[in-house]
């Protein structure tokens, strides 16, 4: 039975080797994302607009009940909050299993899966917290606005693009599950 506990033991050191790097970059992505919306909720009203470069960027106090661009928000709040529920931990699964399969040794692409786990968990804190996500920057081109957004969409985004970008032009040096990516 020790030997069991301690062979068990050794496995999860393994594994927890593979993920220190990317849940720090998930921590420092959370972190600052609460930071962020913190001082956003704390300094702005709803009503409020403040102007960082004309025509092109401005500081908002926005809540989104939906998904990315609103996607869900119209949906009962008895389907919608279990159906995101779902959609979080599907997306924490998928960032471990690439984690561990996909782009196992790539400190790159591990960064963005970070990033993105990091993302999906600051903006989950925000629904525990306030019922939807607190969305700040509201980037614009005269009267064109894109839908506001968050540090934490940010770091999603980014980190998808790094991915793509990694998967096209990363290396295949061998069978599925030992690619050497960037």
């Amino acid at each position: 039975m020790v030997a069991f506990i301690r062979l068990s033991s050794l496995y999860l050191a393994m594994y927890f080797k593979d993920l220190r790097f990317p849940l720090l970059v998930a921590l420092v992505v959370i972190v600052f994302d609460q930071i962020t919306k913190w001082l956003v909720v704390s300094l702005i009203s709803r009503s409020e607009s403040i102007e960082l470069i004309p025509n092109f960027l401005n500081l908002v106090l926005t809540y989104n009940k939906g998904v990315a661009f609103g996607v869900f928000a119209n949906l009962s709040e008895n389907y919608r909050l279990p159906l995101i529920l779902v959609m979080t931990l599907i997306a924490i699964s998928l960032v471990v299993y690439l984690i561990f399969v996909e782009f196992k040794g790539s400190r790159l692409a591990n960064a963005a899966l970070g990033m993105i786990l990091g993302g999906a968990i600051g903006n989950f804190i925000d629904r525990l917290i306030y019922g939807e996500v607190v969305d700040f920057i509201d980037f614009y081109l005269g009267s064109y606005h894109w839908p506001a957004f968050n540090f934490a969409d940010t770091a999603i985004s980014t980190a998808v693009g790094i991915l793509i970008l990694i998967s096209l032009f990363g290396s295949h040096n061998s069978s599925r599950g030992n690619r050497n990516f960037c």
